[in-house]
Formats: structure tokens, C-alpha cells, sequence
């Protein structure tokens, strides 16, 4: 297909991402669903065009069926009941990625020669009004047995498929490659709205938000089409002014005549005006966007930092069991001489807020090395004995190498079920400990940065290579991978100049990790000062303004993007959960003032 046709495909797609949308919001708007039914939908909405479908069936008689022999772990098998009858077998196939299959082709014998049908489409979407809407998929290759039956781009839906068949013999063999692109692929950014939805006023802010964005995404195709249409016109024109210099004309107006470039001309005035009127259009949509941010972040930034705002019940209690958690930890570190602070935003919440950020619910704590090693050793036994296993599970939060995951830093949970398997929407409480380390020296920030980012890779790598990787993270195998970082970042275990976070925590060095990593002079962390966290009174470095400049910049400032965990919504509608936290709420109150 000509060159700029992705980009028409690019706005088909987008055009109707935003018509079925509409249609959803419409069906709300005028109390056809309600607001659960509307939020169901869009889920499934945006789920659906992650997906390729792909039917195909073996036509012959009733013993002809399909047997998947490689790669068919990546994508998701089905075998509907109305595609097996006496003409054969058949599969329904969808995947999130391209797809690489082998499969044979047989029957009993009886019949000789088999067809291979194939229907490539996207997936069934009829949640509206139970009539399909376009799921666009762009197909851009397919190959059986590396034969190229097309090579192009292929915009298609359910009920507008791709179909080819092949006559095949009995036990034939087939590899199938399809490649393709969703609409996430051109546009990421959409997934980032009713990501999640909790409420009426949160469904209408993420629609208002993703038109803005639709609109925002078709100028910039727009302006591409139009600038490439110019570009290909400047381009044949240049090519006639060189063909005006080899060749005789009688005039200047005879060649312009002759080869019609009067009309080029105007043509290419033409978009040459649409070019600079869309480029007017996208400085003022540019400027609106970012003034409507600026007014928003300044008028969260004054209700926020100028008025006193409270949680209501949910976060309020959510919040106070992450306080009485910690508290637990704090009682077994003064009983152990631990020492540890307040970390991340846990510790700006204390200096801009004097409690919790107003929207975060778990805690973040830093340690020392060899009091992070120290509590590891004592946390186990401080818990039974306190008669809080079963309500706290202890996580070594697992990061991912070549696919091999193995673990890093400790993370303490409240759990929902005392006596059954954690899942993510179980956690009521949290808290993230993460390790530093004593630096002796170091050259400058880039080389340390490299190093320090090929250390951290070169940890996980060690312990997927180490006989123990099954073993908890405090096995043999991790002391090894710790030492090796030691020696190539110039680490102690005893008190140097400078403290580091620890290479399995959440920095990385020019953006390769949650925070950018810093590093920290000892004298600006220790000695630890007290601070005020709500009711609480926890540990936190003594130059806080130093250490969280390092992290967070000008942190006395509403950020105007803002990251949550969100937990709350996982427990806004459940019956009585607010009970459920009041009791663990004092259940640990009475764990840490008998401690």
C-alpha cells in the first residue's frame, strides 16, 4: 500500500475507538445501562482491541481435525462447539502478539486431500447493543510454510475478514506466521484512561481527557498526511525544474504548459496553506492543553497545600493500618537497635503534608545494609511470636531477567484472608523496606551511573545463573551477587562518606528505573530526626530538604502527573470492609502497645 495509507489506517482506527466510545456514553447518558454495566463494557472494550482472532478449519469429513505441535503456548486456543460438524474440525485463535504456529492436518484416511480455510479478523465485540462493532486489526504480513501469501497492510474486522484456503494432503504440516498491529501499538497512551473507573465524576473526567487526546492524536495525522503530500509535490516539481535545464523550450510559460505545472503549482500552494493552518490549529490546541494543566495542577496545588482535607473512612482506615504496620516494624527495630527512615513519599508526605500524601497508601521505609540483613534474621520470629502470621505475609518482591524472575526488596502485607493465598486485591496494607549502602568514593555521577546501572543488571543476572534461585532472597547465591556489586560501586559495610540506594530498590541511573538514582552524603541522612506523620511520630533523615530535592525536585509542589496504587477502589464495594479494617486496626494497636 502507498506509503502515507497507515496513516489513514491509523485514523480509521482512531475514528472508531472514538464512535464506539460515544455509543457507550450515549447508552449511559440516556439511563439505558447503568454506571457499573457502562464501566463493564469499556473494560471489555479496551481489552478486545489488544486481540487478533484468527479461525481456521480442516474441511474434508468428520474425522478431520487440527493438531497444534509448536508455539501454541502464547496465545489462546478454543474449539467453539458450531465449528466442529461432519465437514471437519475447526479453531478459534486470539493472541496479543504476532503469531507463530505449526500445526498438522488429518483424517482417517478416507479422504485424500484436505481444505485448509483461514479467516483472519479482530475479536467479537457486541456489548452495546448486541450488534458487532469494528475491532480494527491491521494485518501486515502472513506466511504458510514461509510463502508470502500477502505482504501489506490489511485493516480488518469480524464481520469484514481476510479469507484463504488451501487444498492440503493427509498429514501435512503447516507453519503459520501472521504479524499485526492493535491500535495500542500506534497509540499507548490510550490505555492510560478508565485505568481504573470508580465513580460517575471519574468515568466523565477519563471521557472528557481521551477526546482531548483522540482529537490531539488526529491533528498530528492530519498534519503528517498533508506534510507528506507537500514533500511528494516539492519533490516533482524539483524534478521539472531539472528538466526544464536538459531540455529547449520556446519559453518559460511553454514549458509550464506543456507539463502542467501551473496546476502543480496550485496544488502545492494549496497545502502548503493547509500544512501552516494545521500547524496554527495544533500551537493553539497545544497551548489550550497546556494552560487547562496549568490551571488544574494550580487549583489541586491550593486545595491540597492551603486548606486542611481529610480522608474519608475507606483511606482513613486503609492508611491507619499501613501506620499501626509500621509501628509493628519500629517496635521490633527498637527492640533490635534497627535504624530506619521514612523513604520515597512516604517521607515527602511527612514534610509537605505532615502525613500521608493525600492519595498514597502503603509505606515506604529505607535501612542500612546490615540493619536491613539484621531485621530479615529477627522479622520472622518477632511476627509468630506476636501471633500475626497469619495476617502478614512477607514478599520478596520479584523482578524479571530474560523471562527467569527471581527476588528483591522485602515487602510486609496486611492481608484480607488469614487463612487463604494473597492475591493483589487482598493487600490492606504495606510496607515497601528498602536497603542502602555505604559508598567509599566515587570519579562523577555518568560513570558511577553506568555502573551502577550495569551492577543492578549483573545482580539479577547472578542470581538467575545461581544454583538457589528457587531459595528465598537471602540465600547463598545472593551474598555472592551482593559482593560482586561491592566491589565494582566501592561499597562498605561500615560508615563511608556517601550512602547509595541499593541496587535491587527502585533507582536507576538517566531513567531507567522508577527514580533517578542519587547519591547521598552520609552526614545529611545520619543522625535520624523525628517527624510528624498524622498521630505518628516516625524516623526520617535529618537533611530532608537535600534528600528529597535529590529525588522529587521542587517537591513542595502537586506534581501534575500523580501515581497511585489505588487500593482503596479495590475494596470500595465490598459489604462491611471498613469492619473488617477497623478490626485489624486494633488488632495491631493492641499488638504494639503490649510490645
Amino acid at each position: 500500500m502507498p506509503e502515507n495509507s497507515k496513516n489513514d489506517i491509523k485514523l480509521q482506527m482512531l475514528n472508531e475507538y472514538e464512535n464506539i466510545l460515544n455509543q457507550i456514553f450515549n447508552k449511559y447518558s440516556t439511563n439505558e445501562i447503568t454506571l457499573e454495566k457502562c464501566i463493564s463494557i469499556i473494560k471489555y472494550f479496551k481489552y478486545y482491541w489488544e486481540f487478533s482472532r484468527i479461525d481456521f478449519k480442516n474441511f474434508g469429513n468428520e474425522t478431520n481435525h487440527i493438531e497444534f505441535i509448536e508455539n501454541k503456548d502464547n496465545i489462546k486456543i478454543s474449539r467453539p462447539p458450531w465449528f466442529k460438524n461432519d465437514a471437519g474440525e475447526g479453531y478459534k485463535i486470539e493472541s496479543d502478539k504476532s503469531i507463530k504456529l505449526k500445526i498438522k492436518l488429518s483424517n482417517d484416511g478416507r479422504v485424500k486431500e484436505n481444505l485448509f480455510k483461514i479467516w483472519l479478523r479482530g475479536v467479537d465485540f457486541s456489548g452495546i447493543d448486541r450488534t458487532k462493532k469494528p475491532i480494527y486489526i491491521n494485518f501486515t504480513s502472513f506466511l504458510i510454510n514461509n510463502e508470502s501469501i500477502f505482504n501489506e497492510n490489511k485493516l480488518l474486522w469480524h464481520n469484514q475478514p481476510f479469507i484463504y484456503e488451501k487444498k492440503c494432503n493427509n498429514e501435512d504440516v503447516l507453519n503459520l506466521e501472521i504479524n499485526f498491529e492493535t491500535i495500542y501499538d500506534y497509540f499507548p497512551k490510550l490505555k492510560n484512561y478508565f485505568n481504573p473507573v470508580g465513580d460517575e465524576e471519574e468515568l466523565k473526567n477519563d471521557f472528557n481527557e481521551i477526546k482531548k487526546y483522540i482529537e490531539f492524536e488526529r491533528l498530528l495525522i492530519e498534519f503528517e498526511k498533508a506534510n507528506k503530500k507537500t514533500q511528494d509535490l516539492f519533490n516533482s516539481y524539483s524534478q521539472y525544474e531539472t528538466i526544464l535545464k536538459d531540455n529547449e523550450f520556446d519559453s518559460y510559460h511553454d514549458f509550464f504548459l506543456k507539463t502542467n505545472i501551473i496546476n502543480l503549482t496550485s496544488t502545492l500552494e494549496n497545502l502548503t496553506n493547509k500544512v501552516e493552518s494545521l500547524e496554527r490549529r495544533f500551537a493553539k490546541f497545544e497551548k489550550d492543553t497546556l494552560d487547562y494543566e496549568d490551571s488544574s495542577n494550580f487549583l489541586i496545588s491550593t486545595i491540597y497545600l492551603d486548606y486542611k482535607l481529610s480522608p474519608n473512612t475507606l483511606l482513613n482506615n486503609l492508611q491507619t493500618l499501613c501506620n499501626e504496620l509500621l509501628s509493628f516494624v519500629d517496635n521490633i527495630c527498637k527492640k533490635h537497635k534497627i535504624e530506619w527512615w521514612l523513604d520515597y513519599g512516604n517521607l515527602l508526605g511527612a514534610v509537605r503534608h505532615e502525613n500521608f500524601i493525600p492519595w498514597d497508601d502503603d509505606m515506604d521505609i529505607g535501612m542500612m545494609r546490615e540493619d536491613y540483613h539484621k531485621f530479615i534474621e529477627v522479622m520472622y520470629d518477632e511476627i509468630n511470636s506476636h501471633e500475626l502470621d497469619k495476617y502478614i505475609d512477607v514478599v520478596y518482591r520479584y523482578r524479571k531477567y530474560k523471562g527467569t524472575e527471581v527476588n528483591s526488596f522485602i515487602q510486609l502485607f496486611v492481608k484480607d484472608k488469614p487463612n487463604g493465598k494473597m492475591k493483589k486485591t487482598d493487600i490492606m496494607a504495606g510496607v515497601d523496606i528498602f536497603p542502602y549502602d555505604y559508598m567509599i568514593d566515587y570519579t562523577n555521577m555518568e560513570s558511577f551511573g553506568k555502573t551502577y546501572n550495569s551492577c543492578k543488571t549483573n545482580f539479577y543476572k547472578n542470581l538467575c545463573n545461581g544454583s538457589k534461585t528457587s531459595a528465598v532472597y537471602m540465600g547463598l547465591d545472593y551474598n555472592d551477587a551482593l559482593n560482586d556489586c561491592y566491589t565494582k560501586l566501592n561499597l562498605n559495610y561500615e560508615k563511608e562518606k556517601y550512602i547509595i540506594p541499593g541496587v535491587e530498590g527502585s533507582c536507576g541511573y538517566k531513567g531507567t528505573n522508577l527514580y533517578e538514582v542519587a547519591i547521598l552524603e552520609t552526614e545529611k541522612i545520619f543522625p535520624l530526626i523525628n517527624v510528624k506523620y498524622g498521630d505518628y511520630t516516625f524516623y526520617a533523615p535529618n537533611d530532608f530538604d537535600t534528600y528529597l530535592k535529590k529525588f522529587y525536585g521542587d517537591y513542595m509542589k502537586i506534581p501534575k502527573t500523580i501515581r497511585s496504587h489505588g487500593r482503596a477502589n479495590n475494596f470500595r464495594n465490598i459489604p462491611h470492609i471498613n469492619k473488617k479494617f477497623e478490626e485489624l486496626i486494633y488488632l495491631f494497636k493492641s499488638v504494639n502497645s503490649d510490645f
